[in-house]
């Protein structure tokens, strides 16, 4: 009776589906966790690759979940319908089935009976719980994490050389700056600690040389006059 058989059959199809599709949406949210863990490692927005990272997994992964594992089978079946108080009746006339007896036309009636007039809504759609806690673990991490990549603002820098912007003297610190080749908007600045670099003036004489003594000439650093150079020079 194909009508009845129908009838049970699409119980059973509805549950191999909603499994199917609940496998697929943890592979789903898992390959987008994955996607969001690059976004970040790397400075790049790839939110749109995690979503459609998603949706390609549902749309390949349930008829792939769905024929490979969760599409009903006929004894799986009548184990099922058995189960629901029809005592091993649907098991016996599965395996009478080629058999054109009186006995076993007797079974399969009577079984047919039993089935017509039991509700097929008494067959449980079973979702196992581990399926349900898989999906919203990864659901919640992968979302969490993909909404935090989205709105993460952090960039892998590249950074350039560092460039000199105040060099530094002997009485004062300068400053350094280097620029990130990707977003130079971000950039580092660190001190130059201050040095011997002094800039100084012109040679003077301080004491001018003479036959036979010698002369004297100074120079005095423009940042600080108390940092003074002395040379002889020689008698003329």
């Amino acid at each position: 009776n194909k009508e009845l058989s129908d009838k049970y059959c699409s119980r059973f199809v509805a549950e191999g589906l909603i499994k199917s599709a609940l496998c697929a949406s943890t592979l789903g949210f898992a390959l987008s966790l994955i996607s969001a863990i690059v976004s970040l490692s790397t400075g790049t927005k790839l939110i749109w690759l995690s979503a459609l990272l998603f949706l390609a997994a549902d749309a390949v992964g349930i008829p792939l979940f769905y024929y490979a594992k969760f599409r009903p089978k006929t004894m799986q079946m009548a184990n099922r319908l058995d189960r629901s108080g029809l005592q091993e009746r649907v098991v016996t006339m599965l395996e009478l089935a080629d058999e054109q007896t009186t006995l076993a036309e007797m079974q399969r009636s009577d079984t047919e009976k039993q089935l017509e007039a039991s509700n097929p809504k008494r067959v449980k759609i079973i979702i196992p719980v581990s399926q349900i806690v898989w999906l919203l673990a990864t659901a919640l991490v992968s979302l969490s994490l993909n909404v935090f990549a989205a709105f993460y603002s952090g960039c892998r820098h590249d950074w350039g050389d560092w460039i000199v912007t105040q060099p530094a003297t002997c009485v004062s610190a300068g400053q350094e700056v280097r620029f990130c080749k990707k977003e130079p908007s971000h950039f580092e600045k660190r001190p130059i600690a201050v040095n011997d670099a002094h800039d100084w003036a012109d040679w003077a004489v301080s004491v001018p040389a003479k036959a036979d003594e010698y002369g004297e000439e100074t120079r005095i650093c423009k940042n600080c006059s108390d940092h003074i150079e002395r040379r002889k020079i020689f008698p003329s």
